[in-house]
């Protein structure tokens, strides 16, 4: 392409006077055929302002660029106001915990392609969390540069062009080159001069402290290099959350920046307001108010501490209750009880099905032994599709089989028997889970099996029973157990299933811990004691995970039992950040709540465009959002 280009410019263009003049244009001259005028530049790039504003980062891209836009069509680039003071911040030390999809890739890729070609030497380094997302940021300049005018091409060639670096040239007397690297999680070596170094999506790169160690004495050899530090939260630990809070004021000259979803203007429906007022309010409340139909139905899709961390900049702990009280209790139907018992969630007996009517003051018909469970589903009072789960344990460990009936046609799952054996050697619980497992016959449409240990005899053995209705799971690997849990809190989340009044179920449910691990990853359990390890939930978890999947969006289920919840859910609002400033400004949410150095923006504007505003500084003590009953 560069040698088509070279060849193209050689038949139809001279330099004259140093500017570019067609061969066609020349003759004409010669032969005193001119037309009666030659613009060789647009009237607004001869005035001062305009030169002004493209000297700048946002400037040149968003005046010679083009993006293709969500329409399919090459349209001229354009930033929102946060990216916008991004693309001209020349902040040394920046921190941004980020909502997902903010765009901060693209940023990075834009101004670390309008340094590469504005200064005369410069090198851009990028370090994600894999090497996809490295290629992208690659991708990105690569796609800009293309989309420059041919005289901003020819000024700055690009020499060498890879999937991890892009390198260009300036030649002539003067000449020199500019970079921009991007590596997937690697150590920054041998770099020196003007650096921006951008550490991306750090809270989840598992090397990021050798990373950060690494990338300091790079900048030391300039004044003008910059390190910035951005990512969606993963758990209160780790260094970017120590940046975040500024842990043993070790990380002062960091500025500090929170973006969640409804400051910026593609997730929300009123960024005005909403920059305003919904600080102050529970998840639900803002996005019922402020949130576009596509944040709405990701809400809808996510249980609520997921969508907090990814979109709404809160830190989970590290170890806590991965099923929160409130979540629990809104799916244990409780039906006429005590003034002194009562709840939210009360539902008159009225509201309750045939079958439930008659335990009216005690919950959803459940029973702690097979034989009593068995005896209803041959009276026809469990008319569901049967789901079981068994967790293998032998001596300290209990073994659990739990059968959860589910609404053929709604898929709502409700919990009707935990059966417990306690000290029972393998070849008897063997053949009491054989026995069970004939009984119900068709009815058992799936029974989840720990395949694990002790537990992977049994599974085979009941596998030669029904190949299809045995299912294995993996209840040691961390993996299966995020995934499965995330589902099961979706399903309690949207109130998905109805849980029994059975204090001991409930409470291991609650007792479940996600722990982060230094590696990144989350680890599923319980701390241990002497009455249990969370075997009843385990079992649980298998039965309603070989169930029905959630489906994306789901969020109304008529339950096997047809009852009407009235509760009234309130959950406790998130705190706020105090504001101590002298000039509010709704451009963009920006803060520095432990006390480092806030920035200045530049008033550069382009012509016909209103000058950028100062950006809302927040000061003061941080308050990190909560959670309910944690």
């Amino acid at each position: 392409m560069e040698g088509l280009t070279r060849r193209h410019m050689q038949d139809n263009y001279e330099i004259i006077d140093g500017k570019f003049v067609t061969k066609k244009m020349r003759q004409m001259l010669e032969a005193k055929k001119a037309p009666l005028g030659v613009a060789s530049k647009e009237p607004s790039e001869e005035s001062e302002e305009f030169k002004n504003y493209v000297a700048t980062n946002l400037g040149f891209i968003q005046s010679f660029t083009s993006t293709l836009s969500v329409k399919g069509e090459f349209d001229k680039t354009v930033f929102n106001d946060i990216q916008a003071y991004l693309m001209n911040s020349e902040d040394p030390f920046l921190w941004a915990n980020k909502t997902r999809q903010v765009g901060f890739s693209f940023v990075l890729a834009a101004r670390g392609l309008a340094k590469a070609l504005l200064k005369w030497k410069h090198t851009a380094i990028f370090v994600s969390y894999n090497e996809e997302e490295s290629k992208e940021k690659v991708t990105y300049a690569r796609e800009l540069y293309e989309s420059l005018p041919m005289k901003w091409r020819l000024a700055r060639k690009l020499k060498y062009d890879n999937k991890t670096s892009l390198v260009f040239e300036k030649s002539g007397d003067n000449s020199s080159e500019t970079r921009i690297l991007s590596y997937p999680q690697r150590i920054i070596r041998g770099k020196g001069g003007e650096l921006d170094i951008a550490l991306d999506e750090a809270a989840h790169c598992i090397h990021i402290r050798k990373i950060y160690t690494s990338a300091m004495p790079a900048l030391s050899r300039s004044s003008q290099s910059t390190l910035w530090v951005g990512s969606s939260p993963a758990g209160k630990g780790g260094l970017f959350y120590e940046i975040g809070v500024n842990q043993e004021g070790e990380y002062g000259p960091f500025v500090r920046m929170t973006v969640p979803w409804w400051v910026v203007p593609e997730f929300c429906k009123d960024v005005k307001s909403a920059r305003e007022a919904a600080w102050d309010m529970h998840t639900d409340e803002r996005v019922a108010l402020f949130a576009s139909d596509r944040i709405r139905m990701i809400r809808k899709s996510m249980p609520i501490d997921d969508f907090q961390q990814e979109y709404e900049c809160v830190y989970l702990d590290e170890a806590y209750s991965y099923f929160p009280w409130d979540i629990i209790n809104k799916c244990v139907p409780i039906f006429n009880v005590e003034a002194q018992d009562a709840t939210d969630f009360d539902s008159p007996a009225q509201d309750l099905s045939e079958e439930d009517k008659f335990r009216s003051g005690v919950g959803i018909q459940y029973y702690k032994n097979f034989e009593d469970f068995y005896a209803a589903v041959r009276r026809g009072e469990i008319k569901g599709n049967i789901l079981g789960g068994f967790d293998v344990g032998r001596t300290t460990d209990k073994s659990e089989i739990v059968y959860v009936e589910e609404n053929p046609d709604t898929y709502r799952q409700t919990v009707r028997c935990c059966v417990t054996m306690k000290n029972v050697p393998l070849p008897e619980q063997r053949r009491i889970a054989k026995e069970q497992f004939d009984k119900l016959g068709a009815r058992l449409t799936k029974f989840g099996v720990d395949y694990n240990g002790i537990g992977r005899n049994i599974a085979e053995d009941l596998e030669e029973l029904s190949y299809d209705t045995v299912v294995k799971l993996n209840f040691n690997n961390n993996a299966w157990k995020e995934e499965a849990c995330r589902r099961f809190k979706l399903r309690l989340d949207n109130t998905a299933i109805d849980l029994p009044t059975d204090r001991t179920l409930l409470t291991q449910i609650h007792s479940i811990k996600r722990v982060l691990l230094p590696g990144g990853l989350w680890r599923f359990d319980t701390e241990k004691n002497t009455k249990h390890h969370g075997d009843k939930f385990w079992g649980l978890l298998g039965a309603s995970e070989v169930g029905h999947p959630m489906r994306e969006g789901d969020t109304d289920f008529t339950p096997c039992d047809q009852r009407v919840f009235t509760g009234n859910l309130i959950a406790p609002k998130t705190r706020n950040v105090g504001v101590i400033t002298a000039e509010r400004v709704s451009n963009i949410i920006k803060f520095n709540p432990w006390g480092s150095i806030s920035p200045m923006i530049s008033g550069i504007a382009a012509p016909g465009l209103p000058v950028p505003r100062m950006p809302q500084v927040l000061e003061g003590t941080f308050n990190t959002p909560f959670h309910p009953k944690r």
